[in-house]
């Protein structure tokens, strides 16, 4: 018992290990220093306390939790890679561990350590932790505080343990308002697979008083939002819809196989020479993937529905039911997910399910293994090894090509150069042209470069009128980024500003282009001079030859 223990460790520590490997090498992305919008100014946050102004929800459907959080890590280490990814990645870490203690209260710690393993090497599972972008990390920890606290309830009989259930999850609704898809997956599953335990739990008042007052106060934050809103998490995402299901299937296969990914956090297309992209410890990874043969995808999928279709066949009474309550609350909360309007579209959408597949996995191993007699224990390892060196390569895939063709522009490593000159040349404002520059920007510089950002009208290039435009336009000391041509996240934003400068008698002036780490052009610096109107123009020069 005691060496599995430190095997599910030495599974938190690789998973660690990995997300450091990836932290220094993508750019801050937009939609992951959203939540800076709380800390650093223009506060722009969907709701706040007043007084005194505390934040409450980020978003109409994402809660401030994050922002508290890391107000307090920001307030003693400076913006950076490090202090962005670090505590999500741990955080991480923690929830793997609590994985592996939930399966080994629910099943034993040979099912423990193997959805251990399978969770620690999913490269989905650790790059939408690692970069949180979603945001997903304190989803996934507290959904697994929720469970081991909901099975100790059980077990225990006991009120503290119920508070802690209730209110891990209420914390989770707050965190984001998608969780309800797995907390409605999680209630159905329990009233179809333990409804009797459900039944003489809940009929302890004390319990189910302890555990609902608990939800109650997680989920306050969101509950009162919606409260003075209106129902606004509601109104602006929650629609019912039956269009795309096909291909937000799709989706989530790849998100199962670990190739969701590749084209959105890494380049898919080369733009260069390996050997000369690759260099020192970052030719292991382009050597591991030409090794064996560039995978993009794992195992794992097939796994899943082997593991699906061997629930029948179960002998253990234990595994099965511990196994359907994790296909019956994944199928209600991606049913639900998939008739929702926009639901389903991304990989951080079903990521929220995870570990429920490794549930699966981890009691079909078991099983499987199990009916092989004195080569079980081979059995179970070799499986077990197959399935997480295929997610191990699938991750060093996404390594290899990061390291090879590097990040989009979106990801890019030259949001940090760009910061640096930024504040090296204290502009008087800072007029930000397309969408993906403005948070990055702010965090990376702590709230302080005087940032303007680009109106929707601007970058969906219907721009005729614009005040704060034309005032950025006049200014001499106003500096203009954007990135540069095909590289724009709302294509033809460029061409839509500078006919609106012409327009306005304004004529680009080109300050500095910013490289990414491969030498590419990524981001530009530019101002405006005034130009003479046209008519003024001919008037002059018929003046002169008369």
């Amino acid at each position: 018992m005691r060496s599995l223990s430190w095997l599910a460790l030495a599974c938190c520590l690789l998973f660690v290990v990995q997300g450091l490997a990836f932290i220094p090498r993508l750019g801050v992305q937009y939609d992951e220093a959203l939540f800076t919008r709380g800390i650093y100014p223009p506060i722009m946050v969907q709701y706040k306390l007043e007084p005194p102004g505390l934040p409450l929800m980020l978003m109409t459907y994402i809660g401030a939790l994050k922002i508290w959080l890391y107000q307090a890590i920001l307030s003693g280490f400076d913006p950076s890679p490090c202090s962005l990814r670090l505590p999500v990645l741990l955080i991480g870490a923690l929830a793997i561990w609590l994985f592996f203690v939930f399966l080994r209260v629910c099943l034993d710690a040979r099912a423990a350590v193997i959805g251990c393993c399978l969770l620690a090497t999913d490269s989905m599972y650790l790059l939408t932790t690692c970069f949180d972008w979603g945001p997903v990390a304190l989803e996934h920890l507290l959904l697994l505080v929720g469970l081991l606290a909901g099975v100790q309830t059980y077990r225990s009989q006991s009120p503290v343990w119920a508070g802690a259930a209730g209110l891990s999850f209420g914390l989770a609704l707050w965190d984001k308002a998608i969780f309800l898809w797995i907390l409605a997956g999680l209630l159905v599953a329990v009233g179809i697979v333990f409804p009797q335990e459900a039944l003489r739990t809940l009929r302890n008042r004390r319990i189910a008083a302890s555990g609902a007052i608990a939800f109650l106060a997680g989920a306050a934050p969101f509950l009162l939002y919606n409260l003075v809103s209106g129902g606004g998490t509601f109104a602006s995402t929650a629609r019912f819809s039956l269009t795309g299901i096909a291909e937000k299937l799709k989706v989530f296969g790849y998100a199962l196989d670990g190739s969701a990914l590749f084209g959105y956090l890494v380049r898919s297309d080369p733009t260069g020479s390996l050997l000369a992209s690759a260099s020192g410890l970052g030719k292991v990874p382009v050597f591991i993937s030409e090794l064996f043969g560039r995978p993009q995808s794992s195992l794992q999928i097939w796994a899943v529905l082997v593991a699906v279709l061997s629930i029948p066949l179960l002998r253990d009474q234990r595994a099965r039911r511990v196994a359907l309550f994790a296909l019956v609350a994944g199928l209600v909360a991606l049913l639900l997910m998939l008739t929702t309007e926009k639901g389903g579209e991304s990989v951080h959408h079903y990521i929220i399910f995870w570990p429920l597949p490794q549930v699966l996995l981890a009691v079909a191993l078991v099983e499987i293994a199990a009916r092989w007699g004195r080569w079980e224990r081979p059995v179970r390892i070799g499986l077990v090894a197959v399935l997480c060196f295929s997610n191990l390569l699938v991750a060093n895939q996404y390594l290899k090509q990061l390291v090879a063709y590097g990040p989009p522009p979106n990801w890019s490593d030259a949001i940090f150069p760009l910061s640096r000159r930024l504040g090296s040349i204290h502009p008087r404002s800072v007029f930000v042209v397309d969408w993906g520059i403005y948070e990055p920007l702010r965090f990376l510089n702590g709230g302080r470069l005087p940032l303007v950002p680009a109106s929707g009208a601007l970058m969906a290039g219907k721009l005729y009128d614009d005040d704060r435009l034309t005032s950025s336009l006049a200014s001499q000391q106003t500096v203009f980024v954007s990135y540069t041509d095909g590289n724009e996240s709302f294509p033809g934003v460029n061409k839509a500003l500078q006919e609106f400068a012409l327009r306005s008698n304004y004529q680009k002036k080109p300050l500095e282009v910013i490289l990414d780490n491969k030498r590419r052009p990524i981001f530009e610096l530019f101002g405006f001079r005034r130009t003479e109107p046209p008519e003024l123009s001919r008037s002059v020069r018929g003046g002169g030859s008369r």
